[in-house]
């Protein structure tokens, strides 16, 4: 059992590195998150009742989504960016408790992500903070966005890796 659990390991290290070495040479990188973030942003409306986005600041190597964090909050909804504590738990400011953040059906979580499958699995950036978050909060509607070289037929997953709903990337959306 431990051999499987390492060779896991080692296949999701040798994809992260794989995609962040893509992720530095991105042509246009600005028009191609600009694109994202409009399709983000025509999925959200279709979802009708969301009030409050759960998000992250994006790091130089991930679409920036600061163009989706505006249009959520010119439509009213609370947009609540991640930040990681010292506990290797997600927070989210501004602050609110979990059990303030309402129901799960009225909340989106934009779950960032190094690379993905069409039917969800995800591999982060291995710190399994996002998945013990998600874990925490069932019901709660969750997404990711990519660039189509994000995309893979398939991910090496373990029991605590919690894939996500729906994948957005320039061209597809992924349920």
């Amino acid at each position: 059992m431990e051999r499987s659990v390492d060779t896991v390991v080692e296949r999701k290290i040798n994809i992260r590195n794989s995609i962040a070495h893509m992720c530095r040479d991105i042509p246009n990188k600005h028009l191609l998150d600009a694109d994202l973030c409009s399709a983000l942003i025509v999925y959200v409306e279709g979802l009708g009742r969301i009030r409050r986005l759960l998000s992250y600041q994006a790091l130089p190597d991930e679409v920036d989504l600061d163009r989706l964090h505006s249009a959520c909050r010119i439509r009213g909804i609370s947009v609540h960016i991640a930040k990681q504590s010292n506990s290797e738990a997600v927070e989210f400011l501004p602050m609110v408790p979990v059990h303030v953040l309402g129901h799960a059906q009225d909340l989106l979580c934009v779950v960032p992500g190094r690379a993905f499958t069409k039917k969800g699995d995800r591999i982060g950036r291995g710190g399994g903070t996002y998945d013990k978050f998600l874990a925490s909060f069932p019901g709660i509607r969750t997404v990711g966005v990519a660039y189509p070289f994000q995309i893979l037929d398939s991910i090496p997953t373990t029991f605590y890796d919690y894939a996500i709903q729906k994948v957005i990337t320039v061209c597809e959306e992924f349920s």
